[in-house]
């Protein structure tokens, strides 16, 4: 049974086309120096003519995922070198909670603190009042869900959504593009991330900050010009949303690896390989 299924004229063929072969190279289905059945073969696996088979796999090729063409076959690359910020949703799609995704959470984890701290001044810095505004409207969303006790799947994207308005009123193209790759992992995924992710609770010298009351201590002081101060607050919360999140993690891990779910898999085979 091939592994190429037909493809689904919905987007584009091409993107259509590149997106099944970046999720087979992804999820390990197809591994680094795999040769890629030919490409007259793979258009009939897909059903699909080669022009819009040739321009996939240029997708392909722009992604760090595959390397050839020109009279040479093409295989499959080492996304980990040659991949981009660009590929970590579609890694985190196709491998679901594997322990790559796992180390790249805690990773992510780790180091969006002093990068959300710097936002925050270029917030205080940068922000106008118009995006400043947002922010408070994407807060009131938020608090409002809480109120009505929704489901952590609309919380959840309620949340990030408030930290994107916070990046964008940062006015940093270079924070943005670090940031929101992660942010639409999380989005693209958010029913079964929100399983393991819930409201936190910080403590702020001596005081307890219930959800998503330090969010609204943020507000107030980049509302109020005090970016030091709102830094503060975000490191507490950050500290322990970080925390509680390793629990989780932790436990996850520990699952996966008594299902055996991290080992690596078999790969699949095609049926004919290009030589």
């Amino acid at each position: 049974m091939s592994i190429f299924e037909p493809i689904k004229k919905a987007m584009t063929v091409p993107e259509q086309l590149a997106g099944s072969l970046r999720r087979l190279i992804l999820g390990g289905d197809l591994s680094v120096g795999d040769p890629l059945p030919a490409e007259k073969k793979l258009a009939e696996q897909f059903e699909t003519n080669r022009v819009s088979l040739r321009q996939a796999l240029q997708i392909l090729k722009a992604d760090g995922l595959i390397e050839g063409g020109q009279g040479r076959s093409w295989r499959v690359s080492d996304f980990r070198r040659s991949g981009s910020l660009r590929l970590l949703p579609e890694l985190f799609l196709a491998q679901g909670f594997s322990r790559e995704v796992v180390d790249i959470i805690d990773d992510f984890m780790e180091v969006r603190e002093p990068i959300l701290l710097h936002v925050v001044r270029r917030v205080g810095e940068r922000s106008t009042e118009h995006q400043r505004a947002e922010m408070r409207n994407r807060l009131i969303a938020l608090q409002t869900l809480m109120d009505e006790g929704a489901e952590p799947e609309r919380i959840f994207v309620a949340d990030l959504e408030w930290f994107e308005s916070l990046i964008d009123a940062a006015n940093s193209l270079l924070l943005g593009f670090f940031y929101r790759p992660m942010s639409q992992i999380y989005k693209r995924s958010a029913s079964y991330v929100a399983q393991f992710w819930s409201p936190v609770v910080c403590e702020l010298d001596g005081e307890m900050l219930s959800y998503p009351q330090a969010f609204w201590k943020v507000q107030g002081h980049l509302e109020s010009g005090e970016w030091q101060e709102a830094q503060e607050v975000l490191r507490a919360y950050m500290r322990a949303d970080r925390e509680h999140l390793r629990e989780k993690l932790s436990s996850m891990s520990w699952m996966l690896r008594e299902q055996d779910i991290v080992e690596p898999k078999e790969t699949k085979r095609p049926e004919e390989r290009s030589e």
